[in-house]
């Protein structure tokens, strides 16, 4: 057996999950099916980087569909791979660089130490910067930028918007005033982040939207003098 594949005992070993979840994983498209040689299935490398990374995120407090959702199905495997190797590419020649990655939570380490992508479609659509002539460095340093703006606008919201649900729901003649905040706050994470980006989406697509305003800041027309 080459040496880069992995029986499913083997691979539950490697990333201390039983076969049993990763059979469920595979079922929902998390990791892509395994290559079969007689009656007996081989994992990869690039099975074991996807395990951890779902790991990583269950760890963080995501559930499945929104992992899934992070993640895509196991059908964009091959251009997963192409970004670890990219990642641990970064972690070698620009650490730096690697570790504002891994502490926005685009990129993690499994048990073994190797760094692996835990948010493809994010890394993928900061990439697409290349296309309009933006260096892959230049590309990432802007995507840390923009988390690193986000993460503090994010904050903001979130104090604010705990602090209107609790003046909303307020009742100052009332001792169950405080249940119905109780409540909210249990499922307000989920809830929040989940408005929270949907109103991003559109404040992005209303700028996309607007003329460009490089574009519509011109001089100033004065207005034509009549000749004498």
């Amino acid at each position: 057996m080459n040496a880069r594949e992995y029986t499913i005992a083997e691979l539950a070993r490697e990333v201390g999950m039983s076969p049993r979840n990763i059979r469920a994983h595979q079922a929902r498209g998390l990791i892509a099916r395994p290559v079969r040689r007689g009656r007996v299935a081989y994992y990869d490398f690039g099975h074991r980087d996807r395990l951890e990374s779902v790991k990583a995120l269950q760890r963080q407090g995501f559930n499945l569909a929104a992992i899934e959702a992070m993640l895509g199905t196991g059908q964009t495997r091959a251009h997963n791979e192409q970004l670890n190797r990219l990642v641990g590419r970064l972690a070698e020649e620009q650490p730096a660089l690697a570790f504002r990655l891994e502490r926005h939570g685009i990129t993690a380490r499994g048990d073994n130490g190797t760094p692996h992508v835990l948010r493809p479609q994010l890394l993928r659509r900061a990439l697409e910067l290349r296309k309009v002539g933006l260096p892959t460095l230049a590309a990432l340093h802007i995507l840390i930028a923009i988390l690193d703006r986000l993460g503090a606008v994010a904050d903001d919201l979130a104090r604010m918007t705990g602090g209107r649900i609790r003046t909303l729901t307020r009742d100052p003649d009332s001792a169950r005033a405080l249940e119905p905040v109780e409540r909210i706050a249990a499922g307000l994470p989920d809830g929040l982040a989940e408005l929270l980006n949907e109103a991003f989406r559109a404040a992005v697509e209303n700028l996309a939207a607007r003329p460009d305003p490089v574009a519509t800041r011109r001089a100033p027309v004065h207005p034509t003098r009549r000749a004498s």
